[in-house]
């Protein structure tokens, strides 16, 4: 029988083999997902510390040291999943995650971030003149529960694993790092279920961006985003092995067989937007206090 993705994963990890899907994934994973969020390590650093555990800069380049911290966190974090995609996401695993992602950074010093927890603090995705809404922070759990059961359910479908990271990003549950969290979880709950995983890319940062923003009114362009980045790890990942492991890539959808799934998620877009208005408003008039005055 053909090998799971997830095995050959772990297999090529515990014997240390260089030359394969492991190392790959995850070099590509954590520059692609570490950069979109404004690392400054380049990604021949990031393969110099996976491969040494130190890298070199040529003498005018600027390393923020947690940006270093935060990649090999990464490693480490993807290392863990691979050891649990067979079980259930809850919140002890996105907790733990996220624990694992900030280990040794300055937030873990500042009680305003709760490493480790979810947010304390309201947040935005997107910058503050035009936010995107996030879920307010006595209203996580809650909806982290939501997401959860939804993860239970999820199979090879492209508009279900659109809606499931969609939906984290939407409640944003964590101070920071929500993106690379959320990519974590969307890569170990398609091992879980045998199918393709997905590895966005920083270069289709803005598409990938754009298709949260304008999820579920426009779900095509989430979707699309995330089947071509299966493609792309089929094609440069996997290569020549894709048809020796066992897995599943629908890569059809018909949105006429999600409407109900997606008048759910405007009614679940709606009520964090309408809880979160209120904030976004008081914002707004105090930055206009600073602009004009009293």
């Amino acid at each position: 029988m053909a090998e799971r993705i997830v095995e050959r994963l772990i297999r090529e990890r515990d014997t240390r083999y260089g030359d394969g899907i492991y190392t790959t994934t995850q070099i590509q994973f954590a520059w692609n997902s570490n950069h979109m969020e404004g690392s400054t390590l380049t990604a021949k650093q990031t393969a110099q510390l996976f491969a040494t555990g130190t890298y070199t800069t040529d003498g005018s380049e600027q390393v923020n040291p947690d940006d270093a911290l935060e990649t090999r966190n990464h490693f480490a974090a993807f290392r863990w999943i691979l050891d649990h995609a067979d079980e259930p996401v809850d919140r002890d695993m996105v907790c733990h995650l996220h624990a694992i992602l900030k280990q040794g950074t300055r937030q873990v010093s500042d009680s305003l971030f709760n490493v480790g927890g979810y947010k304390t603090r309201p947040n935005f995705i997107g910058n503050p003149v035009t936010p995107t809404r996030t879920a307010l922070p006595q209203d996580v759990p809650e909806f982290m529960d939501r997401l959860f059961d939804m993860c239970t359910k999820l199979e090879d479908e492209p508009y279900q694993i659109a809606r499931v990271h969609w939906t984290f990003e939407k409640i944003h549950p964590f101070s920071d790092g929500n993106g690379r969290i959320g990519r974590l979880i969307m890569f170990k709950e398609l091992l879980r279920i045998d199918a393709l995983p997905v590895l966005v890319h920083d270069a289709y940062r803005a598409e990938c961006v754009n298709g949260i923003s304008k999820f579920p009114d426009e779900p095509g362009w989430l979707v699309d985003t995330l089947l071509f980045e299966r493609d792309l790890y089929r094609s440069h990942v996997l290569k020549t092995d894709a048809e020796a492991l066992r897995y599943t890539y629908h890569d059809q959808w018909n949105m006429a067989e999600h409407r109900v799934e997606r008048d759910e998620d405007l009614e679940f877009a709606k009520l964090i937007d309408t809880k979160a208005q209120p904030l976004f408003d008081e914002e707004y008039q105090q930055r206009e206090r600073l602009l004009w005055g009293e």
